[in-house]
């Protein structure tokens, strides 16, 4: 939920279910905040069972878990202990519920190594649809010239390549953003305009 007056961030999860009982125009669950792929199965189960069992539930039909687990730590997805939650993972996909995995990459260099690779296909074998919001960020997916000016074709071929890996991998590309200004904004942040010529390069290489 967002906004200042729709957003849970209590312990209390049956106040979310009783909000969404009274909405049926509610679709999706998004959780987000902290890291969601890193929330125990325990847990995650009690947002997402009563949708399954409580039939004034049954309109939401979605589930987006925001998570950045497949960039910094796929290991995690490849060890026993996440068995328990690709168990339930398998119990949404068969009650006809999506989970969409939101991950986080915005450089092919995230994507090309073997345990990225196998915890993306263990997720997809369990029903898992995954999806990457990739920020563009001043030092790691946006490059400048000699000059220090943004190097708008340089920073335009990494986005397409990335986005290329993407399609050969059936991973969505949901979005790219920037940084919003909060913390360490300067560092990471580009001129907009600048960024519109990245992204219209992008969008027209793909389209």
């Amino acid at each position: 939920m967002r906004g200042d007056e729709d957003m849970f961030i209590q312990k209390d999860i049956k106040q979310i279910h009783d909000y969404v009982r009274k909405h049926p125009e509610v679709t999706n669950f998004l959780i987000t905040g902290g890291d969601g792929g890193y929330m125990p199965a325990s847990r995650l189960a009690q947002y997402v069972m009563p949708l399954i069992e409580d039939s004034s539930l049954l309109h939401v039909k979605n589930v987006r878990l925001a998570t950045r687990a497949l960039t910094f730590q796929p290991e995690m997805i490849l060890s026993e202990k996440y068995n328990s939650m690709l168990e339930l993972f398998d119990t949404m996909r068969d009650n006809g519920i999506q989970l969409a995995w939101m991950a986080h990459f915005s450089t092919p260099c995230e994507l090309l190594n073997p345990s990225t690779i196998a915890a993306i296909r263990r997720l997809q074998n369990h029903g898992v649809v995954i999806r990457s919001q990739s920020p563009i960020m001043h030092h790691i997916s946006l490059f400048t010239d000699e000059n220090g000016e943004v190097d708008i074709e340089k920073t335009a071929k990494n986005w397409i390549d990335l986005a290329e890996i993407f399609g050969m991998m059936s991973v969505g590309f949901h979005s790219m953003y920037f940084a919003r200004p909060t913390g360490e904004y300067h560092y990471y942040a580009a001129p907009v305009a600048e960024i519109e010529k990245i992204f219209n390069l992008v969008y027209r290489s793909l389209a």
